[in-house]
């Protein structure tokens, strides 16, 4: 008779590393919805490492046995990988604006989605942060269609910034938590 056993694979916090690369993105997000980059090589360049980053953050969360994250940084890592393709085709116009568009509303309701799920569990700046980059990604993908207005553009900028300031703070407030053990600076926990 074979025994069932979880494994569990702990690699040092893998979310960690994930909202790194979501502050780095979304930094470089805002800098562009400011007109302060333009979208080459900051944010199209690293998009495909940044990917491949969001995809093994996605794997360990999966071995964890954390629904929520494995979701977040599944669909993250699929969106950046596929991002400079669909960037560079509305830009050579071998596709529409329209379609770039929806897929990064998609994104957004994914997001949004996830945020109604993450109401449940205890840490109650996570449905925040997921609100804020649902938020970008809606601005975006309304920015990317026919609907392209600067007024779109400077709210990408406002909430990319919030998100990055969120991944900041949760990979600060994490990081003492996890070595001071227990919470120094404020995750918001359910009492």
């Amino acid at each position: 008779m074979i025994e069932d056993r979880n494994i569990h694979m702990k690699l040092g916090m893998a979310e960690g590393f994930g909202c790194v690369l979501v502050a780095y993105l979304t930094f470089m997000v805002a800098m562009w919805g400011f007109d302060q980059v333009t979208p080459g090589a900051a944010i199209l360049a690293v998009s495909y490492w940044c990917g491949i980053g969001f995809l093994i953050v996605t794997v360990v969360a999966f071995f964890n046995e954390n629904y929520l994250m494995s979701c977040v940084f599944g669909i993250l890592g699929v969106f950046t990988l596929l991002f400079p393709d669909f960037a560079v085709a509305t830009l050579t116009g071998a596709e529409t604006a329209n379609n770039g568009g929806m897929a990064i509303l998609f994104v957004g309701v994914v997001l949004l989605v996830l945020t109604i799920v993450s109401i449940a569990q205890p840490i109650r700046l996570v449905p925040i942060f997921l609100l804020m980059a649902a938020l970008m990604f809606f601005f975006i993908g309304l920015w990317w269609g026919d609907l392209a207005n600067d007024t779109y553009q400077m709210l990408t900028g406002v909430f990319a910034i919030i998100t990055m300031l969120l991944a900041l703070y949760f990979v600060a407030a994490v990081g003492v938590l996890v070595l001071k053990g227990k919470p120094v600076l404020p995750l918001l926990i359910k009492g």
